[in-house]
């Protein structure tokens, strides 16, 4: 396409899946069936308006979103986490991709011309389930960590590790294979084995070291850019030696979980991966082939159907044996009833290699798209099916660091060691920010759970669970930077309480002017209690000192506000504190007390 076809679809796809999200969002089936929709209406198989010849380059780009998606579930999955898992993960995982699989192979063995390993290549491919749906799904509905959630993902991260060896078993399986019978499967072996090693230096040393230089650097613009290179270099190289490249990203976002970089990393990719996991759903619409579902008709809606009941009915009971309740075991099995993207590439490889007739590949390729496009109606199917066996909602709580009901501190300067210090006396839940490298390494030391981050990003503030915190209490130093802050947590989460401390009276006055809820000026109350040091070494008596002290908090420090008033600024000459008639003029730093 040239530039003007270019910006013309963009602009009509676009605006085409606002309209169909909208109408989804508004019939409460979650926006991935108005993305599905929009591109029916977009593709190349209905009265398609734009893009009618581009949809495999538009899938092949949109699977970067794919990409994208798994490495920020990754960063949440820390080894020890994934360790836990391992019961679900090789068990469960392994279970429903034999015993789902076998049964569709040897359904289609029985019952068409296909020959018997086509019929077990696709049996696996149809098998699996589709990463980008469900992880969506449940983003979407805050059940990632539910149980039934963990379920799902130990089973597709299994599918993930499960593309090495049936992309490997395609050649051996095919026609092609039996003229190269000395296929060296040991080469194969080990350039994944490579790769994924790399992958894992990558993300554990290298990576961590390129995220410090930026930080140092001051530039998270310059962050977002190194992680994005890093993550598409994962998967190529994944790609190239016939793993999946959502697994790739998977890995190196697994190797970065326990870094201190981990929530600003996310942030910076969030955006453009969800521009991307929109047009991979649009793609995945404009791929349905209309006249193969004309052609087949009702025989193609039975094989959709009875793929959809055989992986239901073996999910629900490989996860009943498995210890998981039955209503967790239900929501699981119709979340992974649809098949998965990665069938595109599995039977993609396999037509070429002969396994597949042009026209048995169209097929399954419909009977794909069809699957992910009922998932929306399967899973409220499921949620429905079962709330007849809770007697109440389960309480959910989303994957990143399952935070809820806990403080968030802006900035670690000497006030948000001394919160974190407090906060940790208390056992109260907290997160703190900051954008010091050697501050955060310094928390480090003494265990406080401190992060790198920018908490004035609206993206990290939702990376953070700002929505479901307790409270926040913002130290930053920069009081412009505090100030914008101020402003957007009362904009976006007006029921948060806000704490902070500022440098003087009138920035005081400012903040509290923003919406701050509880703003404390540190100088001036660090100068009472000087006073109040200095009277009691001096004789004077303890209730008199506390009395005096009183008296200047009185009317909200009307005393220190009624001194010497000098060209529009109040200056305490006792204690040095300055109070600016425009309080956000003053640029200097508060002076904090604390450890």
């Amino acid at each position: 396409m040239n530039l003007d076809e270019l910006l013309f679809a963009v602009i009509v796809v676009l605006g085409v899946s606002i309209i169909f999200v909208s109408i989804s969002r508004w019939l409460k089936l979650g926006s991935i069936l108005g993305l599905l929709c929009a591109g029916v209406a977009l593709g190349p198989h209905s009265p398609g308006i734009v893009l009618t010849t581009h949809v495999d380059e538009l899938l092949g780009v949109a699977e970067l979103g794919v990409v994208l998606f798994m490495f920020t579930i990754g960063l949440e999955m820390q080894p020890s986490k994934l360790w836990s898992m391992r019961r679900l993960l090789l068990g469960l995982g392994s279970l429903q991709i034999l015993v789902t699989g076998a049964i569709i192979a040897a359904a289609l063995f029985a019952v068409t011309a296909i020959s018997m390993n086509a019929a077990i290549i696709v049996g696996i491919g149809l098998a699996l389930s589709s990463t980008a749906i469900v992880m969506q799904t449940l983003e979407e509905k805050g059940e990632v960590a539910s149980e039934h959630g963990k379920a799902a993902f130990a089973v597709l991260l299994m599918q993930d590790l499960a593309a090495v060896p049936l992309l490997i078993a395609i050649p051996l399986l095919s026609a092609v294979a039996a003229a190269k019978p000395d296929l060296p499967l040991w080469e194969l072996v080990a350039a994944a084995a490579g790769a994924l090693a790399a992958v894992i230096v990558v993300g554990r040393y290298l990576l961590p070291m390129a995220l410090a230089w930026s930080a140092r650097a001051g530039s998270t613009a310059a962050l977002g850019v190194i992680v994005l290179v890093a993550v598409l270099a994962a998967a190529l190289i994944m790609e190239k030696t016939g793993l999946s490249m959502a697994m790739g990203a998977f890995v190196l976002g697994m190797m970065l979980a326990a870094s201190d970089f981990r929530h600003q990393v996310e942030v910076s990719v969030s955006p453009l991966k969800r521009v991307l996991m929109g047009l991979f759903f649009v793609a995945v619409g404009m791929s349905i082939n209309f006249a193969v579902l004309v052609e087949l008709g009702p025989i193609l809606l039975a094989i959709v159907a009875f793929i959809v009941v055989i992986k239901v009915v073996v999910m629900a009971l490989l996860a009943l044996i498995f210890g998981i309740a039955r209503a967790d075991s239900l929501r699981a099995a119709f979340l992974l009833a649809q098949c998965g993207e990665f069938g595109f590439v599995v039977f993609a490889v396999a037509h070429t290699d002969g396994l597949l007739t042009d026209h048995d590949f169209a097929i399954v390729l419909v009977v794909i798209s069809l699957s992910m496009a009922l998932t929306p109606l399967l899973v409220k199917l499921g949620h429905g099916l079962a709330g007849r066996f809770t007697a109440k909602p389960v309480r959910l709580k989303e994957l990143s660091e399952e935070m809820e009901n806990h403080v968030v501190v802006a900035g670690y300067g000497r006030t948000g060691r001394l919160m974190c210090r407090m906060l940790e006396s208390t056992d109260t839940p907290y997160i703190a920010f900051d954008l010091d490298p050697k501050g955060i390494a310094a928390a480090k030391t003494r265990g406080h759970n401190v992060h790198y981050g920018d908490v004035t990003d609206p993206e990290m503030q939702g990376a953070a669970a700002f929505a479901r915190a307790r409270a926040v209490v913002v130290t930053l130093e920069d009081m412009q930077a505090a100030a914008r802050l101020v402003e957007e947590l009362v904009n976006f989460y007006p029921h948060l309480p806000i704490h902070m401390a500022t440098p003087d009276l009138a920035t005081r006055d400012a903040m509290r002017a923003r919406g701050a809820t509880k703003a404390f000026c540190n100088m001036v109350e660090g100068n009472l209690f000087l006073g109040g040091s200095v009277l009691s070494t001096a004789g004077v008596v303890q209730e008199d000192i506390e009395q005096l002290i009183e008296d200047f908090r009185r009317d909200d420090y009307a005393l220190l506000r009624g001194m010497s008033v000098e060209n529009g600024a109040a200056v305490n000459r006792s204690s040095g504190d300055l109070v600016n008639a425009d309080p956000m003029q003053d640029q200097a730093g508060p002076v904090q007390s604390g450890p």
